[in-house]
């Protein structure tokens, strides 16, 4: 069986992971996170209070999940990504607190 890893769970990071599952569900995934939340620089220990995203409705949300928000806060989307990482079957592969310094691959997919 093929094994894949994701390096880091911020917002993209998801999106390839949840992809990557939709085309190979048999393959053995991994995601790699240096800290101890998912969501990369939407981390809620790294958000703000005050903290509002400036950019338009639709911006911050996967084409397969919309986020009603009109004017989203940091938490919001801190809240989203983990929903999301939930409701697809990520989170439970995601291994926090762990650095990736250096990878080589063994063998083509």
């Amino acid at each position: 069986m093929p094994v894949v890893y994701v390096i880091g769970a911020g917002f993209h990071d998801l999106i390839a992971a949840r992809r990557f599952l939709e085309f190979y569900p048999t393959i053995e995934l991994t995601i790699f996170e240096a800290d101890s939340y998912l969501g990369g620089v939407w981390d809620c220990e790294r958000v703000y209070e005050e903290l509002f995203t400036k950019s338009s409705l639709g911006m911050y949300e996967y084409s397969d999940e919309p986020m009603i928000c009109y004017r989203t806060s940091g938490k919001q989307i801190s809240l989203y990504l983990e929903d999301y990482a939930r409701k697809y079957y990520l989170y439970h592969r995601i291994r926090f607190n762990t650095r990736v310094k250096n990878f080589f691959r063994l063998e083509k997919i």
